[in-house]
């Protein structure tokens, strides 16, 4: 019961969704295995708990991305306290980008051909360490269909301008004097923006990635060149929130199509 009622606190009062709940769930029925095998706890840990998981799939998807209005409040709140924190977010959102791909890019990584501005994925800051110290970029992406070249959108372009100004090819893009600061500070802002702004969704720096896909979507880009700038062979919530918003778009259009003579 104890279990049941700790797993249901963060799906419903800390808004949490299903799968980051039951990523917890699972690791806390490893903790107990291994404490019976151990003889720490006398019974035979549940396999089944009754927790009253999340039904409503359309509302989960909607949580996963931010509306236009949603969005521009956001990174006006953002800029408003922190530019640089602002320039990031802002470029997940027209790239695509994982945060650690974004805080990984340097000047050198894009490139310009004919008109057109590029960026190359070929990393990913690692900043699971401890210290600031210990974080540095690791030369390989998430996954090997990670490594990609995106087109950049103009907005992207005119950031990459502004932060690339005065520093070396080999420097990061986004870091002030080519310094390392807390990954931590990002998601404590954003956590700033959804309590300060009364957003009903969780706000952590994947939201924007996610935000790429369901703009993109609204536009008519097709799913498939979608995943190839966001580095997905294939994916379940890129997938969900494509069809979401382009069922969103077409009902939009319901009523023209059956007032049609």
């Amino acid at each position: 019961k104890f279990l049941i009622h700790a797993y249901e606190t963060m799906l419903y009062r800390d808004d949490y969704n299903n799968p980051t709940v039951k990523t917890v769930l699972f690791r806390m029925n490893s903790i107990l295995r291994f404490a019976y095998k151990r003889d720490y706890i006398a019974n035979q840990p549940v396999k089944e708990l009754d927790v009253n998981w999340k039904h409503n799939h359309s509302t989960q998807i909607d949580n996963k991305f931010l509306e236009d209005n949603e969005l521009h409040a956001v990174l006006d709140y953002v800029y408003s306290k922190s530019k640089q924190q602002g320039a990031i977010f802002e470029w997940q959102y027209l790239t695509g980008m994982r945060i650690g791909e974004a805080l990984g890019m340097t000047v050198k990584d894009v490139f310009r051909k004919g008109d057109r501005y590029y960026a190359q994925v070929n990393g990913t800051l690692e900043y699971t360490g401890s210290r600031i110290s210990d974080y540095y970029k690791q030369p390989m992406p998430k996954t090997s269909n990670s490594f990609r070249t995106i087109l950049l959108p103009k907005e992207a372009i005119e950031i990459y301008r502004q932060w690339s100004n005065g520093k070396n090819q080999d420097d990061y893009l986004f870091f002030i004097d080519n310094k390392f600061f807390s990954f931590t500070r990002l998601n404590a802002r954003l956590r700033n923006a959804r309590r300060d702004l009364h957003i009903n969704k969780p706000l952590t720096t994947h939201i924007f990635r996610h935000t790429h896909v369901s703009k993109l979507a609204e536009l008519g880009v097709p799913l498939y060149i979608i995943q190839d700038r966001l580095g997905h062979a294939d994916s379940a919530t890129t997938r969900d929130v494509y069809l979401h918003v382009t069922e969103k778009a077409k009902q939009k259009y319901d009523d023209t199509i059956f007032s049609l003579n």
